[in-house]
């Protein structure tokens, strides 16, 4: 298909049959049998030799015009795996220049010296195996290259690592390259891969001029093949500045005339890839002034999105080039003065907050110079602006524009905080964090009556939602200044804004290091009945717990790889702060939070179901952490359950008794996940630190109240149930949500199968049972009434577990030395009368009844 169309081009027909071929290929990127190191020798040959760059491009553009979104995430996979290799191979040359100096040296301290260079090819000849199918044969072949006398080679490969190489010198250095190291060279194959992955080729400089050239082209305002071209275009060289920002090295003279292109997407999509190629551009040539001058006027008078990216060229610029820095500061200092004079036009508005935010988030040092001003703008101007007035029958549910001007103040504030100042300005920046703090505290309360009536709800949910992510960024770097409310009044946003709630908190914890604890309110969307909302929040809940794991394990390895001493007992607290577990105590204390959770009188009745929501939430989160392991996270969950139970709630002591139904709800569920997995939920041998934010010691274990059959309180797992309360299980669900549908037969007890034969499946599936496996019933009436206790004294104190017990003199408690679920006979408590009056729930499930475990899907961000 390409030779045929190599000097002309083809025709509609022909282009719907092939010009899919090359996108779909990157998807083999993610097939394991493949993978990108097969993808990437085809995509080099893919295209006739003789065909012109001009061709190539034009064939590149209309294959990425039919890409989806699989396709363009492979696409930025191999590019970035690309500059990888590019990067070791840079420094392989550089390391190898040293090493032949120090051995031409003859200095009578060079020895160490060259066992240190010795040093650093052995650990780059392992980085560069990394990126090969078999790291380990291809760092035996990097050592045979190295052995090579040859200097052709590796001047051959400097030369193929430079970003003006052309493909048609590139195809020429790779074959002279190839013809001496020798077809009968045991490191021959591995050398071609390695010449593929290090060109700059098929997507290098020469590719980007050819689309930069073809986006500047005037294009006919009814030509819509072209135009959806043009969008083409720019979305890749977009995608290939932020992948492969080298790539656009020497192209400041064409990207100066795209900034200053009289279409608005054009310029967009230009700032965006100066914000992302900074580095590579000239900025000390001829088109220093021009480039400069027209961010500094696009950081004012362009969009917002226009804005955004002009401001982060400069700031970018100033760091690398040291040029950008007097440019940006006079945009800023501009604003300043034109906000103090409310000179600022309400159009430039939305392009002043984003270079606003830009400052407070790239250049902490001149965002804190002017601080009072922009506090003095933001807070006591924009923010002050009543919101529209609307009528309640017109039913406008659009975002008003100072409603969005006020969240993006809101955004600004936020990103100020986001990093820290240097010493001098710390304990300004802590007060400012305050301030901001309360602000959003301001933002984030009901409103009043009043704005309530008359202004669009879609506007009070709006500024809310921003308030909540304003929380979330600040939490990200100071994470002990979000007090307890503040993050309860950022979890309950889930419940009006679930889809954007539920990806800003996986974005903050994946990519910008969030406590885990704030994955707590995406198990509140079951509280609710939005099903794509509980679907997004269990595969955002399964990401979430993979990462943090991954993350445990880095410091769990950091730690033990750590040179200095380090205490056990210090070091297992601070695991179990790290590990995905620890998202329970917080959810805990959300639940009992929460609006909706019923009071102590109310879920004492009719067995506890009032607490049904609640205990899918629970559920939920417990699933996302159990899902694809054999329970090993047990063991901790039920130590930190059973220690809140010794706590008392900090914000809130009327709370605490909601905090111990959840927990013994908790311990039910893991009990129920054990006995049906077969699971072994060993003692955890650690102490539990929990927040002394949100959760404060007693001295004493928690005892429920006396009943009539109960002269003493009862104490341990499930001592706060209601009376009669069991987990519902997964297929009880569905007949309760699905009963209507089938006439009321649910509900009324009828049977989907004959009674014979559902009698002769019971009973078969009870003979074929060996007598060792585990129970897949709830916990059996006597197990409920003699109440498992682990109240143990070390427990109630912040020092190590070591040490002598201590006698609490409550002869309301039993003490026992064990944390998990115990096999041996429990001590048998004296337990309220009718805690077994409902004995149908305490029966368990059927025997042919088994749970299926969802499959938890984790999508990578780009």
């Amino acid at each position: 298909y390409a030779a045929r169309y190599a000097d002309a081009a083809p025709p509609q027909s022909e282009s719907e049959r092939f010009d899919w071929i090359p996108s779909h290929l990157f998807k083999g990127c993610a097939v394991p049998d493949i993978r990108h190191h097969i993808v990437e020798p085809i995509l080099a040959d893919l295209f006739p030799p003789r065909l012109s760059m001009e061709r190539r491009s034009f064939f590149w553009l209309h294959a990425i015009r039919k890409q989806d979104k699989n396709a363009s995430r492979t696409f930025t996979f191999l590019m970035r795996n690309k500059l990888h290799v590019q990067t070791c191979m840079r420094d392989y040359l550089t390391i190898r220049q040293k090493h032949r100096a120090s051995q031409q040296s003859q200095s009578p301290g060079d020895g160490v010296s060259g066992e240190k260079i010795s040093d650093e090819l052995s650990h780059n000849f392992v980085a560069v195996g990394q990126n090969f199918p078999d790291p380990g044969k291809a760092t035996s072949c990097m050592e045979r290259l190295h052995a090579m006398k040859d200097g052709n080679i590796f001047r051959g490969l400097s030369s193929l690592l430079k970003v003006e190489t052309t493909a048609t010198d590139s195809q020429t250095i790779a074959e002279d390259i190839l013809k001496r190291i020798g077809s009968k060279h045991p490191a021959y194959e591995w050398a071609r891969l390695l010449l593929v992955k290090i060109t700059q080729q098929p997507f290098g400089r020469e590719h980007v001029c050819r689309m930069l050239d073809f986006v500047a082209s005037p294009v006919a305002a009814n030509d819509e093949d072209s135009i959806i071209l043009v969008t083409s275009a720019l979305e890749h060289l977009v995608q290939l500045a932020r992948s492969a920002p080298h790539t656009f090295q020497g192209t400041a003279k064409e990207l100066s005339g795209l900034i200053s292109h009289r279409d608005q997407d054009i310029v967009a999509a230009a700032c965006k890839i100066t914000a992302d190629a900074a580095n590579c551009l000239d900025v000390t040539g001829a088109h220093q002034a021009k480039i400069c001058a027209r961010l500094k006027l696009l950081c004012v008078e362009g969009t917002r999105i226009q804005a955004k990216h002009a401001a982060m060229t400069l700031a970018k610029l100033a760091t690398v080039a040291g040029v950008g820095r007097e440019h940006l500061q006079d945009v800023f200092e501009g604003i300043v003065d034109a906000a103090g004079d409310d000179d600022l036009l309400g159009s430039n508005l939305p392009g002043v907050l984003a270079t606003i935010q830009v400052v407070g988030q790239r250049t902490p040092e001149l965002f804190m110079e002017h601080l009072q001003d922009i506090e003095k703008f933001i807070v006591g101007d924009l923010l002050t602006r009543p919101l529209p007035l609307v009528r309640r029958s017109r039913g406008i549910s659009l975002i008003s524009t100072v409603a969005e001007l006020q969240a993006w103040g809101l955004k600004a504030l936020a990103k100020g905080c986001g990093r820290p100042c240097p010493a001098p300005g710390g304990e300004a920046r802590a007060s400012f964090v305050q301030r901001v703090l309360g602000v959003l505290r301001a933002a984030l309360s009901p409103p009043d009556e009043q704005a309530a009536r008359l202004c669009s709800a879609a506007d009070l949910t709006h500024l809310r939602v921003a308030a909540g992510k304003a929380v979330l960024v600040i939490a990200r770097t100071d994470p002990a200044a979000v007090t307890p409310d503040l993050f309860i009044s950022t979890s309950l946003l889930i419940r009006d804004a679930p889809a954007e709630m539920i990806a800003k908190l996986q974005h903050g914890i994946i990519n910008y290091g969030l406590m885990q604890g704030y994955a707590a309110p995406l198990a509140l969307t079951a509280l609710y009945g939005d099903a794509a909302a509980r679907t997004a929040s269990r595969n955002a809940l399964g990401s979430i717990v993979a990462h943090v794991r991954r993350r445990a394990a880095n410091v769990r390895a950091t730690a033990v790889n750590s040179s200095r001493p380090v205490d056990s007992a210090m070091l297992s607290r601070t695991l179990l702060i790290h590990s995905a577990e620890y998202v329970l105590p917080y959810l805990i204390f959300l639940l009992a939070h929460h609006p909706e959770l019923p009071s102590k009188d109310v879920g004492a009745q009719d067995g506890g179901t009032a607490y049904r929501p609640f205990e899918q939430a629970i559920s939920l989160a417990i699933t996302a952490l159990t899902a694809g392991t054999t329970g090993e996270c047990l063991p901790a969950a039920c130590k930190i359950m059973r220690k809140l139970k010794s706590m008392v709630d900090t914000v809130d002591a009327d709370k605490s008794h909601g905090i111990y139904v959840l927990s013994d709800i908790a311990l039910l569920i893991l009990h129920q996940a054990s006995t049906q997995k077969g699971w072994d939920t060993g003692p955890y041998p650690g102490q539990v630190p929990l927040p002394i934010e949100y959760f404060t010691l007693m001295q004493r274990p928690v005892v429920s109240e006396r009943s009539a059959d109960c002269r003493t309180g009862r104490v341990g797992d499930f001592s706060h149930l209601p009376v009669g309360f069991t987990v519902q299980l997964k297929n009880q669900v569905v007949a309760a949500k699905h009963g209507d549908k089938r006439g009321g037969a649910a509900a009324a007890g009828a049977r989907s199968k004959p009674a014979a034969a559902r009698a002769t499946k019971k009973a078969t599936a009870i003979r074929s049972q060996p007598t060792t496996a585990p129970s897949r019933t709830l916990p059996s009436r006597a197990a409920r009434k003699g109440a498992i206790v682990d109240a143990m004294d070390g427990d109630f104190s912040w020092e190590d577990d070591a040490g002598p017990p201590r006698d609490s003199g409550d002869k309301g408690a039993t003490h026992q030395g064990s944390y998990g679920i115990r096999t041996a006979p429990p001590v048998a408590l004296l337990a309220p009368a009718g805690w077994d009056s409902d004995a149908n729930a305490a029966d368990g499930v059927d025997e042919d009844t088994e749970g299926e475990e969802e499959e938890e899907e984790n999508e990578e961000e780009d």
